[in-house]
């Protein structure tokens, strides 16, 4: 049963390329897709993280697999999103892949040096912001869609740079956070 987080976990890098090309396609079922692809990937962090909790299903795999899929999924997403929608621009998708990087790097360092780096609120709350800005603009794609129609694409993307900006800052602010915990954890400062 410990297995259940982890097989979640590649679950996720595994939807995540399908959603990339569910948003390059112009149909409407192709966006239809997108959007429960968006939304599965997002459940499938959520859930791998409340079963190795909840149960005690823990594992290194996991603990190095989950942040690294969470990464590559949304990354995909974003950079997806970006070349079909506009929204995140170019700014912001460099927000969500640099602090990556430097967060990544940042717990390589910190293990290296026997530090423990656990999860920490500021990475909770970017991960839901993220998530929902991502599902967030799949839904604008779908509401703008020319079969349905139901708002104009200009007022879609308007939204959807509302959303992934507030995620570039929650993601900025994260960084931060990442980089002030662990320069301390890694001085010996606490």
């Amino acid at each position: 049963m410990h297995r259940i987080p982890n097989a979640l976990t590649f679950l996720r890098l595994g939807l995540a390329p399908l959603l990339a090309i569910a948003l390059c396609g112009r149909s409407l079922t192709a966006t239809w897709t997108a959007l429960a692809i968006a939304f599965l990937m997002e459940l499938t962090d959520w859930l791998d993280g409340f079963l190795a909790r909840r149960y005690s299903w823990q594992t290194a795999l996991g603990r190095f697999l989950d942040p690294l899929a969470d990464s590559i999924a949304r990354m995909t997403a974003f950079v997806a999103l970006h070349s079909t929608t506009g929204a995140p621009t170019l700014p912001m998708l460099l927000v969500f892949l640099y602090r990556d990087q430097l967060v990544a790097y940042l717990r390589i360092d910190a293990a290296q040096r026997g530090v423990d780096v656990g999860a920490r609120r500021s990475g909770k709350l970017k991960a839901v912001v993220q998530a929902l800005a991502i599902v967030g603009t799949c839904v604008g794609k779908l509401l703008s869609h020319s079969a349905v129609g139901w708002i104009e694409p200009a007022t879609s993307f308007a939204l959807s740079w509302w959303l992934m900006g507030f995620a570039a800052l929650v993601t900025l602010f994260s960084g931060v956070d990442y980089a002030r915990s662990l320069g301390a954890r890694t001085n010996g400062e606490h």
